[in-house]
Formats: C-alpha cells, structure tokens, sequence
C-alpha cells in the first residue's frame, strides 16, 4: 500500500494517524512489520473484517486462560460484535475494527499470553501449555521432569507464512528501520521479534500541521509503555519472552539483558566465533 501516514475508512472523514508523520511510503507486509506501519494493518483489518481477526486471536489462546499451574490468572479480552452489544449495549463499528487490529481499543492481553503467543509463532503453530512447574521428586525416587501438554496445532493454509513472518520478525532486529533495533545487531544469537506501544494517556496530538506532543514533554506516569515479544535462537527456538516496561522505552533492553543472561550464560548456548569472542561473551 502507499502509506502518507493516517488512514481513512471509506465514507469516513475521521483519519487514524500512523506513528510516523507522513508515513513510510510504499509498504508491503515485510517492512509493515519492521517499522511498526500502523497505516498498513488499518488497511488490513478492513479488508479482513473482525471475525476473522477474532478467529485467529482466539486460535493463539487469547481471550481465555492459559491454564498455568498459578492462581488469579486473567483470561484477557478479544472484543467482538456480540461481547459489545452485551458489555456496552452499543453496535459494532468499524472503526473498532482498526483500532482492534493494532491491539488497541477494547482488545486486552496479559503478558502471558504475548509471551505464549509469540512461542506458538516460533514452533510453527505447534502449542503448549505454560507452566512454573519444572519437576517433582519423592524421596529415594529419582527427579521427574514435568512433561509438556500439547494443545491443538494452528494449521495455516500455507505453511511457508511461518516463515514470511519470522522473516520479517528477524528484520526488526537487524534492519536499521526496524523498531527493534535499540536490541542489538551483535547478538550472539539469532532473535524473530515485534514491539509495541501501550498508551498510558490519550493525547489530543494532533494539530492542524499534524505535530504530536513529543512524550518527553508529558510527566514521566503519562508517558506510554513499551512492550516487547520475541524468540531465540530462530532455528532452535530456547526461550520466548514478553517485556512490558512502564512510561517508557527501554523493552527492548530489557530483552536484551534476559535473553543474553539465559543463553549465554545460564544455557551457555554455543556460539560459532572464536575463542575470544566466546570468553567476551560469557
């Protein structure tokens, strides 16, 4: 699509604005996902409806529990049609439609959820169900490890879109347009990761010249989270991981900081480089 940086539904003369004032130019799926192009799943999520939006969501096990061997879990949201007129006794429109899509409006999801979600995409749909649980052991028995519970695979229609999305997941990180890219290139290790954004505050942000206040001039409780999903290594996926900061930024750091500490230096996962590059890593 050709983004100018807002979208407008047909019939509509309201525009949601892209993060980017005057947008990304052309984009395709690959590079919507590397920059975070708000402007180009806006166009998506209405050519594709919400039921079919809502029907993918719940496949990944949004909107309901995980079923993780803890308490007081929350099941999230996966707003639809049916749950508005029940919750707020008003029609669906489809400008929730667009909010939806891009995890705004009234969908809501736990970190959990993101972290799980975001698993199932680096096993190629394939999930489970998480757990704190890592092994039981009787007296004079030997130690059982807990065994994972499988639950039904999402099967695409193509399964090669695996892979176009990891692709793109991996560019966040290595593309110097990605909005991953505060991760770091020189990771030891292959990283498939996505961000976001969470506001904290609804700014009036816009004027006649489309300036947004900038979110260091807002008081630090108001500025938006940062959030943060992805899997490493690619090709032999040992962690996923979701990363919330509040009021600001640094999600990606974050990640960073956890992913090296758990592969390189609790699973020390190898790493081909030399013998010095091995010791500086470590």
């Amino acid at each position: 699509i050709s983004d100018p940086g807002w979208y407008q539904l047909p019939g509509s003369s309201h525009r949601f604005h892209d993060h980017k004032r005057g947008g990304h130019g052309i984009v395709n799926l690959n590079l919507a996902i590397i920059v975070s192009c708000d402007t180009y799943f806006f166009d998506l999520a209405h050519k594709m409806g919400i039921k079919r939006i809502d029907d993918i969501l719940m496949r990944f096990g949004f909107g309901e529990l995980t079923g993780i061997d803890i308490g007081e879990e929350l099941a999230g949201l996966v707003s639809s049609p049916a749950w508005k007129r029940k919750a707020r006794g008003l029609p669906w429109y489809e400008g929730d439609t667009v909010n939806s899509v891009i995890g705004q409006g009234f969908m809501q999801a736990t970190p959990l959820q993101l972290a799980a979600g975001v698993a199932t995409i680096a096993n190629h749909g394939q999930r489970f169900t998480p757990h704190l649980l890592l092994a039981t052991q009787q007296p004079g028995k030997q130690l059982q490890l807990y065994k994972n519970v499988p639950l039904s695979p999402i099967i695409l229609n193509n399964d090669n879109t695996w892979k176009v999305i990891i692709n793109a997941m991996e560019n966040v990180i290595t593309s110097r347009q990605g909005t991953g890219y505060k991760f770091g290139r020189d990771a030891a290790y292959s990283v498939a990761a996505k961000t976001g954004t969470a506001q904290v505050y609804t700014i009036k942000h816009r004027d006649r010249n489309e300036n947004a206040e900038a979110q260091e001039d807002l008081p630090e409780h108001l500025r938006d989270n940062s959030l943060f999903i992805g899997f490493a290594p690619i090709d032999n996926p040992q962690i996923a991981i979701a990363i919330v900061s509040e009021n600001n930024s640094n999600s990606s750091t974050i990640a960073r900081t956890l992913m090296d500490y758990y592969l390189l230096e609790t699973h020390h996962l190898p790493i081909p480089s030399t013998k010095e590059n091995l010791n500086a890593a470590h």
